[in-house]
């Protein structure tokens, strides 16, 4: 894993929002990184044969990316 600073609040941890009825800025806390101003990413990658069945990566490959949403 590797840790980044959040692309969301820039390694703030805070957001600057602009309340639409009163025109006031407000800190809110980054919801992308919970306040710490950091992320931990991962990547993954897979090579298969060319002419692999595409229905059954694609399975996979959904299979994996649910799992990796369901950490959030």
């Amino acid at each position: 894993m590797e840790i980044k600073i959040c692309p969301n609040c820039s390694g703030n941890g805070e957001l600057i929002v602009r309340e639409r009825i009163t025109n006031e800025f407000d800190n809110n806390v980054c919801g992308k990184c919970n306040g710490t101003g950091r992320i931990l990413t991962r990547t993954y990658t897979y090579e298969v044969p060319f002419d692999f069945d595409k229905s059954s990566l694609r399975k996979a490959d959904s299979q994996i990316v649910d799992i990796i949403r369901s950490l959030k």
